[in-house]
């Protein structure tokens, strides 16, 4: 995977050169972790943008693809909207969606996935840390705002070793305003999507603490039932990790890998635990 890290991505957007600052980063981030973007027309043009203004308006969008082994005979391609959040036109706001194809202009098309909003809600004018990670099979991101985060992921489904299939794709999202969480999945076989939630296995308060260890615990979805877990997001005892620092973990496989851990203040499950997500 590789890891892109801002130690203070502005979250609001009162001028036109902040809300073109935070969506490059982002859209740069998505090539650096080694997604394609496509050749859809319309494409936002990042030296040019409008500011949007007013609440729940898209600036602009870009639609990027999967570049693994077997995107051509499982195509994965997201889009990404940019505007301004619910609460107002000074907040920023994404609208993540996935599908198995392109028109060319704009509009996904085969199986596609419920369109999500993830919005910000307040301004911060020193900057908040923030990471986006991939690879050229999937993508996660955490964004942290004044009081929460909003988190991503997308990634395709597992085998019982780990390794990617051509069953379907696994979307988390995660608004920290709300503590609303949502998933879907697209099955490719059988040509839908489901929207469900979140199954995070850490119980609702505790420590994972044990002696020189400290437990992090896998997230998945319903489909109906359990689906393979993430790779890319943990959750964890916030009392047992530093919020917004970066530890090298070793997981169930022995592999060692770095992780980005959220805070208190945006809990994912139960009163005590947060999110963490990929970063190495």
């Amino acid at each position: 995977m590789t890891s892109v890290y801002n130690a203070a991505l502005f979250e609001g957007q009162n001028t036109v050169t902040m809300f073109r600052t935070w969506g490059k980063w982002i859209s740069d981030a998505f090539a650096t972790v080694g997604l394609i973007k496509t050749s859809d027309s319309g494409q936002v043009d990042w030296s040019s943008v409008a500011w949007p203004t007013t609440a729940t308006t898209v600036a602009g969008y870009e639609i990027w693809r999967f570049n693994d082994s077997i995107q051509s005979a499982a195509p994965v391609f997201i889009k990404i909207e940019y505007g301004s959040g619910v609460n107002g036109g000074s907040y920023s706001g994404l609208w993540l969606t996935v599908g198995t194809g392109t028109d060319g202009a704009g509009t996904l098309t085969g199986v596609v996935s419920t369109r999500i909003v993830l919005s910000g809600d307040a301004i911060n004018t020193t900057g908040l840390p923030s990471v986006i990670s991939g690879g050229t099979n999937q993508i996660c991101g955490l964004l942290w705002h004044t009081g929460c985060i909003t988190v991503f992921a997308i990634e395709r489904t597992h085998n019982s070793s780990g390794n990617d299939t051509s069953d379907g794709v696994q979307i988390w999202t995660f608004l920290g305003r709300g503590a609303a969480q949502a998933f879907q999945y697209i099955s490719f076989s059988a040509a839908y999507t489901q929207y469900t939630h979140w199954n995070v296995s850490a119980p609702p308060a505790g420590t994972g603490v044990n002696g020189n260890n400290v437990a992090l615990y896998p997230v998945r979805g319903w489909n109906p039932g359990e689906t393979p877990a993430s790779s890319q997001l943990f959750t964890y005892f916030t009392s047992d990790i530093t919020a917004a620092s970066k530890p090298s973990v070793t997981l169930w496989d022995g592999s060692s890998v770095v992780i980005f851990a959220s805070s208190t203040s945006s809990i994912s499950y139960g009163g005590s635990t947060g999110i963490a997500i990929r970063a190495d």
